[in-house]
């Protein structure tokens, strides 16, 4: 009886999770700056937050609806239909007083003018030179002295584009093809393209602590580009990341909640072992207790017990639930008490105690106390 007790608290506490995480999509907070240079940070999922980086789905989604699986999205979906509903939670979010800053919003600041027409300067030469890593020119079916060509034909291109181009090859990332043909111009080509379909899950490419910003280390290739688009943009507001991620570490934003007084993280499929080793080497965090969540999900590798931290205490958890409520869904039987009583966490998560309901109710073992 007491092991179905605890059974369903763990349950309780899994969908309460997901359902704040639902809801707090990056959160982006002004912080006391540290020695490091961060002025942002949060301290908690639940508070409330005062500026928040968004993206919003575009074009750049296309190529995801046509096969979903392979672009990492459950199912095909509407692109008017998400653009629509995220410039409606973005127009609540501000009418709640909350600053908004876009990705593309913010990719162009400093490039345009009020009408829309390219503006010189030191932000359109970044923009110009951040945008020249996206793009491939195939040019190996060429001659070399053609191929060297290209190279400067490549730059006299891109230094004629408008911003607006610029922002679109960055979402899109295209490959160019070059055949020689003998009409026309002399060169033919196909045409390929990588975008970036993910960016608008804004919370993965980074995690918010207490401390500042730590840029994540993507775990799916497809999805490795985004990190230098957030750091990009970062940089565009003002914002310096505390650490990122390296080597073979891997860290998701959607593994990571902040908890008041405790952090937790989770390693699974898309955050691993090293990559919290290198956030608690680091002191990231920024708060005495760590709390790692075990996903076994596809019989993942087993968590070491070696964790070490010099700043707070390392604890370790039973599987409680998966760190994507779309990755395993429960039965029906299971669905139905946990969600009734997940009003029952809500409480003390706002009274401060979230801490305390961990240690007390979900059977979470000290790895080290150091």
């Amino acid at each position: 009886m007491e092991c179905m007790k605890r059974q369903v608290r763990m349950q309780v506490f899994a969908v309460g999770m997901v359902l704040f995480l639902a809801i707090s999509h990056i959160v982006i907070l002004p912080g006391k700056a540290d020695q490091q240079g961060s002025n942002v940070g949060s301290r908690a999922e639940w508070h409330v937050a005062k500026r928040v980086l968004m993206h919003t789905p575009g074009d750049e989604l296309f190529m995801g609806v046509i096969h979903p699986a392979a672009a990492l999205f459950e199912r095909p979906f509407s692109i008017k239909g998400a653009e629509a509903e995220h410039r409606n939670y973005i127009e609540r979010l501000q009418e709640h007083g909350i600053t908004v800053h876009r990705v593309v919003e913010t990719l162009l600041a400093g490039t345009v003018d009020k009408h829309g027409n390219p503006t010189a300067g030191p932000e359109l030469d970044a923009l110009r030179t951040f945008a020249e890593q996206f793009p491939t020119i195939d040019s190996s079916a060429l001659p070399a002295n053609q191929r060297r060509e290209q190279q400067t034909y490549k730059k006299e291109t891109f230094a004629a584009l408008h911003p607006y181009e610029l922002v679109k090859i960055i979402l899109r990332q295209p490959t160019v093809h070059l055949r020689i043909t003998t009409t026309n111009t002399g060169l033919t080509a196909t045409y390929e393209e990588s975008p970036v379909m993910n960016l608008y899950f804004l919370r993965d490419q980074m995690i918010t602590t207490s401390k500042g910003v730590v840029i994540s280390k993507m775990n799916s290739p497809q999805r490795a580009p985004e990190t230098k688009v957030i750091k990009f943009v970062l940089t565009k507001l003002g914002i310096k990341p505390i650490y990122e991620v390296v080597g073979k570490g891997r860290l998701e934003g959607g593994d990571y909640f902040s908890a008041g007084e405790a952090a937790l993280i989770g390693q699974g499929l898309r955050t691993n072992a090293e990559g919290i080793q290198q956030l608690l080497d680091n002191k990231v965090f920024g708060v005495s207790n760590v709390l790692v969540v075990k996903d076994p999900w596809k019989n993942q590798a087993q968590m070491p017990h070696g964790w070490t931290s010099t700043t707070s205490r390392v604890v370790m958890a039973p599987h409680i639930a998966p760190h994507r409520c779309c990755s395993v869904s429960p039965t029906e039987a299971e669905r139905k008490d946990p969600i009734e009583e997940t009003m029952l966490i809500v409480p003390m998560v706002l009274l401060g105690h979230f801490s305390e309901f961990i240690f007390q109710n979900s059977g979470w073992e000290d790895v080290r106390i150091a």
